[in-house]
């Protein structure tokens, strides 16, 4: 079997493995989204503010990713790293010591499951969520990589939401089940009387 070693996308300067959707797609004629885009802009507009402020960039899609990855390349001034759940630990050692100590690198681009607990990022004082999730405490999980004690800056958290698609559902869903959460953990009746006989309904039988 074939090793997947990386190679490069031509003209873009990017080092993908050969399982990225970098690899199926012609990138001279791709038309990027507006989702990349607004990621793109948000990163300029960071780095443009404060050259010292870098930012995680969380997905639940390795294809989102790549995408992402491929569009901020090509930003002037922005050096990428992205970090992967299937990555060999010294990899990821690596990825995430440069992170750290490159004051080069802004961006660390990551999925969701390889930013579990325990894992601090206080270099970062921008978090940017590209999707929404079921739970909503793993998004929180997620900006917490960055909101840790050591954290000089105000930390900053971006949802990315494509409007009037399932992503808005999902959104408020999410704040249903915080509704749920803030009432029974927190004892909040205010939370709960926000709640209405359909809302539990689609809350306990979905």
């Amino acid at each position: 079997m074939a090793a997947n070693k990386p190679v490069p996308v031509v003209g873009s300067g990017v080092t993908v493995g050969r399982n990225s959707i970098l690899q199926r797609l012609d990138m001279a004629s791709w038309q990027t989204s507006s989702k990349v885009e607004a990621v793109a802009n948000a990163v300029e507009a960071l780095v443009s503010a404060d050259p010292t402020d870098k930012a995680i960039v969380f997905s639940q899609y390795r294809t989102m990713l790549d995408l992402v990855e491929w569009r901020l390349r090509g930003l002037k001034g922005v050096e990428v790293v992205k970090l992967m759940g299937d990555m060999p630990l010294s990899e990821r050692r690596s990825v995430l010591a440069a992170f750290k100590a490159n004051p080069a690198i802004k961006v660390i681009l990551m999925s969701l499951k390889a930013g579990g607990e325990g894992l601090n990022l206080q270099e970062a004082n921008h978090v940017f969520l590209l999707e929404p999730w079921w739970n909503p405490a793993v998004e929180m999980q997620a900006v917490h990589r960055a909101y840790r004690i050591g954290q000089l800056k105000a930390v900053h958290a971006t949802r990315f939401i494509t409007r009037e698609s399932v992503e808005e559902k999902m959104l408020q869903l999410q704040e249903k089940k915080q509704l749920v959460f803030e009432g029974t953990m927190d004892g909040s009746s205010s939370s709960l009387a926000k709640l209405t006989a359909e809302d539990l309904a689609f809350l306990f039988h979905s």
